[in-house]
């Protein structure tokens, strides 16, 4: 039996039903299952991607039966995303086009598997997070859900405004700390752009998502032209006559460029290359033609023209770019709890339960986050952290029903949370920590 149809099936004549708030309004949605239609097909029917094989590990995927869809929430041009319901947590739930699975070409099964692959390995704040995947009915990636929308969306919402300094300088710090660690890790984002990153309900944080063209850096193998003109870095380009069978190199440089641009979409809340054509934008950077510095502040104007170079050699490390801004926004007023090598993010305020006692311990904690994993329903994250003072934070997060039972990243030299809490007199008993951020 096959799966047919190239729309998602909904309620209500097929227009996109109102997103339910409560979990228990399930008439909002729809069975990923119910959404298709049977078809038993022939033997003439399009399997060119039948010969891929999937490698991902099955503890990634999760049961489509537990997952429910309302409406659209974007649409790209190999994807739509929904939001959605997976064992009554919300989520967003990025369908891969065609929707019959056997219809997919062999690529881009390899690049859904890809990126399933770096999103459940991937572990930071900036980064959304991964929830699971599917293959059947459909290829399917089920990830938190970002109310916030994308920053594209966000920027276009209040132009010709330009966004408050310190918020475009906030952002810009999310995406060179998250950047920072992908680099670190060996992965080329490759697809830096604002409709790829998503706004926190509060819009005050950021997250990269969509690592569809992300991978692990090769030294001399990366030259497939990948991303999207008004972002992509120069190197990308073949302009000029290659010799046969050569292709243009680059590295993990190409996503500093791609930074700068959105630096400066930040700064100025416009358009690059406004008016231009892809072929247009691609000649002129590689003519090193840059957008307009008339409108940027003085003392920005030096660090986007660094992260835009022409030479991938002579644009910064995100570490650099990161100690920069951190700078440029303690002048602001915009990070003045931050210094240099600090952890940007406030420390949450932690209402503690009546009766629930807590000590600091004799020695520090390592600066090293420990994760645990109930085995019952409800998975439970935690993180011991010693900040560069001697005392320890204890913060308790709450994930939704879809992570129980992940491999989650934990300390090797200790696996029963309870058990290293106790022994450093940390509580006597599990109790729930309630975060006001």
């Amino acid at each position: 039996m096959e799966w047919t149809q190239t729309t998602v099936k909904l309620e209500n004549g097929g227009a996109a039903p109102k997103m339910a708030d409560h979990s228990d309004e399930q008439h909002s949605f729809r069975t990923i299952t119910t959404a298709f239609i049977p078809f038993i097909g022939d033997d003439d029917s399009d399997d060119s991607g039948s010969e891929f094989v999937f490698n991902i590990e099955p503890t990634l995927l999760i049961d489509p039966h537990c997952l429910k869809i309302g409406e659209v929430m974007g649409e790209g041009s190999c994807s739509i995303v929904y939001e959605g319901l997976y064992n009554y947590q919300p989520v967003a739930v990025k369908i891969i086009q065609p929707i019959r699975a056997s219809a997919i070409s062999p690529e881009k099964k390899e690049r859904f598997q890809r990126e399933v692959t770096l999103l459940a390995r991937l572990n930071h704040e900036n980064i959304i997070k991964f929830i699971g995947a599917s293959i059947e009915p459909t290829l399917m990636i089920i990830t938190e859900l970002m109310r916030g929308g994308t920053l594209q969306k966000y920027l276009w919402s209040f132009r010709p405004e330009t966004p408050d300094l310190k918020f475009s300088l906030s952002i810009a710090l999310d995406l060179s700390r998250v950047m920072t660690y992908l680099h670190s890790n060996g992965i080329i984002y490759r697809d830096l752009k604002p409709s790829n990153l998503l706004l926190t309900e509060d819009k005050q944080r950021v997250k990269l998502a969509n690592f569809g063209l992300a991978r692990e850096e090769i030294s001399g193998e990366m030259t497939t032209e990948a991303g999207t003109y008004r972002w992509m870095a120069p190197e990308l380009f073949s302009i000029d006559p290659l010799p046969v069978g050569c292709k243009k190199c680059y590295d993990h440089k190409a996503d500093v460029y791609s930074f700068s641009i959105i630096l400066w979409e930040l700064l100025t809340n416009k358009t690059p290359f406004k008016g231009r054509n892809d072929i247009m934008v691609a000649y002129a950077v590689s003519k090193n033609i840059r957008p307009s510095l008339e409108e940027i502040p003085e003392d920005m104007a030096p660090l986007l023209q660094s992260c835009w170079a022409e030479d991938p050699n002579n644009r910064p490390e995100f570490t650099e770019v990161t100690d920069s801004l951190i700078k440029r926004g303690q002048l602001e007023g915009s990070f003045s709890h931050v210094s240099i090598g600090e952890n940007p993010n406030p420390k949450p305020s932690i209402k503690l339960n009546p009766g629930y006692p807590i000590t600091t311990p004799s020695h520090p904690i390592p600066f090293t986050p420990f994760y645990h994993a109930q085995p019952s329903s409800l998975a439970e994250v935690v993180p011991l952290v010693a900040p560069p003072s001697s005392s320890a934070v204890i913060c308790i997060l709450t994930l939704p029903p879809a992570a129980a039972g992940r491999q989650l990243p934990h300390s090797p030299s200790h696996t029963d949370l309870l058990g290293f809490c106790e022994a450093r007199g940390l509580f006597s008993e599990p109790q729930r920590l309630d975060l006001d951020f």
